[in-house]
């Protein structure tokens, strides 16, 4: 017993935040499997936390993996602040959630970067496919330079700035899934679920249809929730390796650390309401088998009327993990959307206080 803990306290250590979400919940499970021989500290959510204690926990980490809000600024800067404290002879990583809604096409049409707003006027065609899929290679320059106003690009920017700042001592990787799927780790009173689909499946509730807006030709990349942990993995064995041989491969940190992790499989938005209709029906959620196609203007009012269901049934976002599949070697291996659809649809339960993301005025009560 003695001579393990002597050997984890040789280990880098990390740091997870987040560590009860979806997203988060799996990486913990996901490298206690794979790597129990890492020591973790987990903080369960943002907001319980006081920032100093998270920068004194970042401070005592060779890796921290920031897997709460994307745009909790004050505890992404705790946490980086608490890197640049540490011993400086030694390289620590910070890896940071984001999403790939930041290249959405609807993001012209939003005014703030850390908010979830879209506008129906804004000159958009939503429902409308959108041929372009970006690359976390060869659009990059462009990814650097996106202007504030596009989702999450602010704190991006806050990391991009942070790899110049302290690049020689803090190497940074910004990790930006498309939409979540499937059931995340168990072990725990309640079923974690992605965002989207239960945001999804409460309006369809409420509208009593399955829905998509205009033509639902928008397009939507995925990645199933293990896949997504999979890269974590492989990004923190990076780190580790980096931190023992010194080594540093550049290509994956810092100003070229940026990576979408989307499987090969893009769904529309009309294929995914017809295929939710036939479910609900055939377990009798909903009486009518037919989606129905629902205006910019009526769309931009669901949810919390912020406009964030505009962003999430009529926009395109398509990404390609070129950097991922390059230089890491990984590999979508996870179920197909379609695989498990039926199952992820039918076993959703709303008011989930574990859920990562809730629009404003409806978080819920842990």
């Amino acid at each position: 017993m003695r001579e393990e803990m002597a050997q984890q306290q040789q280990q880098p250590r990390i740091l997870l935040t987040g560590s009860v979400g979806y997203i988060g919940c799996c990486i913990l499970e996901r490298l206690a499997k794979t790597h129990p021989e890492l020591p973790v500290t987990a903080i369960p959510r943002d907001a319980p936390c006081e920032y100093d204690v998270i920068q004194e926990h970042a401070a005592k980490s060779d890796i921290v993996i920031h897997a709460g809000k994307p745009e909790a600024e004050k505890v992404i800067l705790s946490l980086l602040h608490g890197l640049a404290s540490r011993d400086q002879s030694k390289p620590s990583f910070f890896l940071h959630l984001s999403s790939n809604i930041t290249v959405s096409d609807a993001t012209a049409s939003s005014t703030s970067g850390n908010e979830y707003n879209c506008c129906a006027s804004a000159g958009i065609e939503f429902g409308e496919r959108d041929p372009r899929v970006w690359s976390d290679i060869d659009d990059l320059p462009e990814i650097r330079t996106l202007p504030n106003n596009h989702i999450h690009r602010p704190m991006d920017s806050l990391i991009f700035g942070a790899a110049k700042k302290y690049g020689e001592n803090i190497h940074t990787a910004i990790v930006c899934p498309p939409d979540i799927y499937g059931t995340g780790a168990g072990g725990l009173e309640r079923k974690r679920e992605c965002r989207m689909l239960p945001l999804y499946c409460d309006e369809v509730s409420r509208q009593k249809a399955a829905l998509y807006v205009g033509k639902g030709a928008n397009m939507r990349s995925l990645v199933h929730v293990h896949d997504l942990c999979e890269l974590y993995r492989l990004l923190v064995e990076e780190a580790v390796r980096t931190i023992k041989t010194g080594k540093l491969r550049d290509e994956c940190w810092g100003e070229n650390g940026f990576y979408f992790v989307s499987n090969d499989e893009d769904v529309s938005m009309r294929d995914i309401a017809k295929a939710a209709a036939g479910i609900l029906k055939s377990h009798g959620l909903i009486q009518n088998e037919n989606p129905r196609s629902c205006t910019p203007e009526e769309t931009e009012n669901m949810i919390d009327g912020s406009g964030i269901a505009l962003w999430m049934f009529g926009s395109n976002s398509r990404t390609n993990a070129a950097r991922a599949k390059k230089l890491l070697g990984w590999v979508p291996k996870g179920p197909y959307f379609w695989e498990v659809f039926e199952n992820d649809l039918i076993q959703y339960k709303g008011n989930d206080p574990y859920r990562d993301f809730y629009p404003e005025n409806m978080e819920p009560e842990a």
